[in-house]
């Protein structure tokens, strides 16, 4: 998801103001506006998340991703999807690894796109 600075700014003010209103709790209806905040910034959070890449395109060098694949059910013959979280790609070089694939991603399941790993939590003040 791609926003605007305009958008953004507009986010963070709406989302700040509902905070406020919950947190004085003038309104009775507080929990929507806690909600509407916490939805707003989860906007927020997501226009920054890099977007989805073709596997094709991932790091083949030990670096560690997030990948969304696919696994065949047969049961009901359907694909399901499912991401997995930092995983990162084996060379099939040596005696115990004759073939390559990626680490931590469940037999059965077939990459089809990735993104780099997000950036960590900020620490709040006061925090080690």
């Amino acid at each position: 998801m791609t926003i605007t600075a305009d958008t953004r700014t507009a986010l963070q003010h709406v989302a700040g103001y509902c905070e406020q209103i919950a947190a004085d709790g003038i309104l009775p209806s507080l929990v929507w506006f806690a909600e509407t905040a916490s939805f707003l910034r989860s906007l927020e959070a997501a226009a920054n998340d890099p977007p989805w890449m073709p596997i094709t395109t991932a790091p083949k060098d030990g670096t560690r991703v997030d990948i969304w694949a696919k696994c065949w059910r047969a049961f009901d013959d359907s694909f399901t999807f499912q991401r997995f979280p930092s995983c990162s790609w084996m060379k099939g070089d040596s005696m115990t690894n004759r073939q390559a694939y990626w680490l931590s991603l469940d037999t059965g399941w077939c990459p089809t796109h990735w993104m780099p790993l997000p950036d960590p939590p900020q620490a709040s003040e006061g925090e080690a």
